[in-house]
């Protein structure tokens, strides 16, 4: 079955992001673009755009905008959305939330500050620097 669904918390809530995704460049953000296989936590603040997940696992905690199209297991329960088994896109944006990768191929563009935690095989851009992945989470302070 094919969904496309999107969920906006109440502005009230949380500040709104001044990315959109797919993500643009822009001055005074850090920038990250990641391809290869592994797990990430992303806290930030700001936009994440993952063009393709084949049957990955996403948990999101504290988002302003959700917007996913594509097939899977599509759950809210409380602050969290888990897309399980998802495969199709994935668009996140928001003030101080949190998301969770977890798959055989992580392909995924942030921008904005915060932390990134991510272990795997592939490599990361942060910047215009290369950053390979390892076995062993490595942390990277998005600015």
């Amino acid at each position: 079955m094919l969904t496309e669904k999107v969920e906006t918390m109440p502005t009230a809530q949380v500040r709104t992001a001044k990315q959109k995704c797919p993500i643009s460049r822009q001055h005074n953000v850090g920038h990250l673009s990641c391809e290869g296989s592994g797990f990430a936590v992303l806290e930030m603040s700001g936009s994440v755009h993952v063009e393709s997940m084949d049957g990955g696992n996403a948990y999101i905690l504290g988002a302003r905008s959700v917007r996913a199209s594509g097939e899977g297991e599509w759950i809210d329960q409380g602050a969290w959305t888990f897309l399980l088994g998802w495969h199709g896109q994935l668009s996140v944006n928001g003030s101080r939330y949190q998301i969770q990768l977890a798959k055989r191929a992580i392909s995924f563009e942030a921008s904005g500050e915060g932390a990134v935690r991510i272990r795997g095989d592939g490599y990361c851009i942060y910047n215009d620097t290369v950053i390979r992945l390892t076995p062993e989470f490595q942390e990277i302070q998005l600015h």
